[in-house]
């Protein structure tokens, strides 16, 4: 099973999270427990997907819940033969087919392009929805192994504004029976792993402890005597859970992300010790960083250096790599902003493992709030140059605390001294280019008029 919509909100699942032609936000119970992910429709159309990060998946079916809305709310799945599978009622079939004809069918529901591939398709068809146990479910002709991307699209729209409940969306097996009280999470290609490499064997132990913190603010330690796998009872996990083995300074954690839904998942868990970023050891393919909202940006390094991470995040409604967010702040989460440049974007990170989602979900653990941390990844080269972006999250959102990171490379464009060290020049270098567009006077205030000292390391380290 691997689940889109279920307990935990979508943009804490692996893989990139797409959203376009509306707004996302989950809907929480007292138990910050996801009831259903709301979409509003801002425009007369709109996707919400997601490209697993892993895409090894055994399923034949995709199973949507959804609320009546006088709309057209359509599941489909993207093979990782390339097959795509729309599915509609009975009633709605010529419709589907009609779009399904274009050259480019995506594009009426406010995506560009094929994502990088999470879009593209080499055939297409259309097929009727069937009815499920309280779902209705898009069946395919025959198991196949390997999924693109799946999820929903919508059209129909009268007006902007329409939402749309969504209760479970996922792919699985139809084979699978109900969910046992034990769970097995095995590991494989164990012998890939950091520790399994070392010529230390010592520290191979570390694949025998299962971590498991809760949502509750509590962590679970299973211990087995092999590298093979572990076995645990449902109820040891909690609401929520994250299961995940320490590779020195890697996390590997099951395949459908970080943090899991114990409740729905049917069948036996697996943590794939792989290593995703791999060295290619040629150049990287053009990337494509750019502020668009609801679209895909892409970030492979800089050309001349030798390829290896791969980054991909889809911007939000404000053109920012994080999710969208709603100005309303439906679930009255407390609300924080992070700003800085690159290592706060995390352009080469998985898109679940950005700054601002971890520390989100660790400040959840444990309490009866929930908290949501903006991600302002926006390379501004001064702290003061954020004032506009502070300005928009504090009066529109809601947001009531911010967080600025401050760079070597950002204090040199304040401070003579600190400039002057980093680049072996004289203090008397003009700084008109080093001043930040909206004065000085806001820089002191943020950062308290902290006490500089050189700084010896790059100035471009972070």
């Amino acid at each position: 099973m691997w689940p889109l919509v279920d307990a935990v909100p979508a943009f804490r699942k692996a893989g990139v999270l797409g959203v376009a032609g509306m707004v996302y936000e989950p809907d929480l119970d007292l138990y910050l427990r996801q009831r259903a992910a709301v979409l509003t429709v801002a425009e007369g159309a709109g996707v919400f997907a997601l490209a697993p990060e892993r895409g090894e998946v055994a399923f034949d079916q995709v199973q949507l819940s959804v609320a009546d809305a006088d709309v057209e709310v359509w599941p489909f799945v993207i093979t990782a033969a390339g097959e795509l599978m729309v599915f509609a009622d009975s009633s709605e079939l010529e419709i589907c087919e009609t779009g399904l004809g274009s050259d480019e069918p995506f594009a009426a529901f406010s995506v560009e392009g094929d994502v990088d591939g999470s879009l593209a398709f080499e055939v297409a068809m259309c097929a009727a929805l069937s009815a499920g146990d309280g779902m209705v479910n898009g069946e395919l002709p025959s198991p196949v192994t390997g999924v693109r991307s799946f999820g929903l699209l919508v059209s129909g729209v009268s007006e902007p504004g329409t939402e749309i409940s969504v209760g479970w969306l996922a792919i699985g097996l139809s084979t699978v029976a109900a969910p046992l009280q034990q769970i097995h999470v095995s590991l494989v290609r164990a012998e890939n792993s950091l520790s399994a490499r070392s010529a230390d064997s010592d520290d191979d132990a570390s694949l025998t402890c299962l971590h498991v913190p809760r949502d509750d603010g509590t962590e679970v330690i299973v211990e087995t005597g092999d590298a093979m796998g572990f076995t645990l009872a449902r109820e040891q996990l909690g609401a929520r859970a994250k299961l995940w083995i320490a590779d020195f300074r890697l996390e590997h954690y099951v395949q459908q992300g970080p943090w899991i839904d114990p409740e729905r998942l049917t069948y036996e868990l697996v943590i794939d010790m792989l290593p995703i970023f791999v060295e290619t050891g040629e150049s990287p393919a053009p990337s494509d960083v750019h502020r668009r909202p609801h679209a895909l940006q892409i970030w492979n390094g800089w050309a001349d250096l030798e390829q290896q991470f791969y980054g991909l995040t889809w911007n939000n409604n404000l053109g920012l790599p994080d999710r969208d967010c709603d100005p309303d702040n439906p679930n009255g989460c407390a609300r924080s902003a992070y700003f800085g440049g690159s290592w706060v974007g995390a352009g080469q990170t998985r898109v679940d493992q950005k700054p601002g989602l971890i520390a989100e979900a660790l400040l959840a653990m444990g309490s009866d709030t929930c908290h949501e941390v903006f991600t302002v990844g926006q390379t501004l080269f001064s702290v003061a140059n954020h004032a506009a972006n502070a300005r928009l999250l504090v009066e529109d959102y809601g947001v009531t605390h911010l967080i600025f990171s401050f760079s070597a490379n950002e204090a040199c464009r304040h401070h003579d001294m600190i400039y002057a060290d980093n680049h072996c020049v004289s203090p008397q270098t003009p700084i008109h280019w080093r001043q930040g567009s909206n004065g000085a006077d806001f820089v002191h205030a943020i950062t308290r008029q902290p006490s500089f000292r050189p700084i010896r390391s790059s100035a471009g380290s972070h």
